[in-house]
């Protein structure tokens, strides 16, 4: 992902760098028909993932909704006063939020 901002940030924005380097060269003024097309360039990148990284998700999806009936069966039990169990619990909801902000 990285590769295709810088490469999004030099062909549309004219950006040579987008490591900040305190100083003025941080700033620059761009005009609006090249931040619309810088952002409609990163828009189209989003979906070209390869077909195994659609398969990935897909399958981390599926883990994540059978972690979250695991732990809807087990709730209750005698596992709610285990220490991990809450840990597992957030991890889970982490792993979820991770995938719904970057997979999908």
């Amino acid at each position: 992902m990285k590769k295709i901002i810088e490469r999004i940030a030099k062909e549309h924005l004219h950006l040579e760098t987008l490591e900040t380097r305190r100083c003025s060269a941080d700033f620059r003024e761009q005009a609006v028909w090249g931040i619309r097309a810088a952002l409609e360039a990163a828009y189209r990148a989003g979906p070209s993932r390869t077909k195994r990284e659609r398969q990935l998700a897909k399958e981390i999806k599926n883990l994540i909704a059978r972690a979250n009936e695991l732990l809807d069966a087990l709730d209750g039990t005698i596992c709610d006063g285990e220490p991990e169990f809450p840990k597992l619990r957030k991890a889970v909801s982490s792993a979820e939020k991770c995938l719904e902000g970057g997979a999908a």
